[in-house]
């Protein structure tokens, strides 16, 4: 298994971990209970150590797709920007999650912390899910936003009537 399969493997991680953390977290706030909310807490560390494998790998996923047949480097670039702006973003809330594990004294501040983290989990979320999108674009050209004109652009193998 090379870096490509684990960059293809674990991209579906940061989106999915990002979201079940942050309704951990959420829950556990709403059942006042600190327990849940490390448990999500726990889920965003673990959701930011496997982001940091798939935006690492992602430069080998380059490498064997650029290319290939209708792969755009446009939308390589684009991913990959993105891709360096949801890293920093993970790793601000993967390191406010291990923050969170130091004991706060006051509950009232535990509690602020952990609202402010399932917070900002949604910022993360949304650009990671763009960040998933936009790698999708690049080797599945039916989700692009010119699909329909690249359809109608594509010859027909039928005989003509002429």
């Amino acid at each position: 298994m090379d870096a490509i399969y684990w960059h293809l493997v674990l991209n579906h991680i940061p989106i999915l971990g990002t979201f079940f953390g942050g309704l951990v977290v959420s829950a556990g706030l709403l059942v006042k209970s600190e327990i849940t909310q490390r448990v999500g807490m726990g889920i965003f560390i673990l959701t930011g150590l496997s982001s940091v494998v798939t935006y690492f790998t992602g430069t080998q996923a380059e490498d064997a797709v650029k290319e290939l047949l209708g792969i755009s480097e446009n939308l390589i670039e684009v991913h990959q920007e993105l891709a360096s702006v949801a890293m920093w973003l993970m790793g601000v809330m993967t390191l406010a999650s291990f923050v969170s594990f130091i004991p706060f004294r006051n509950p009232l501040s535990w509690n602020r912390f952990s609202l402010l983290v399932a917070l900002y989990s949604l910022l993360v979320l949304v650009v990671m899910a763009r960040v998933a999108f936009t790698g999708g674009e690049i080797r599945h050209s039916e989700i692009r936003s010119n699909a329909s004109e690249m359809q109608e652009n594509i010859p027909t193998t039928e005989p003509s009537d002429d």
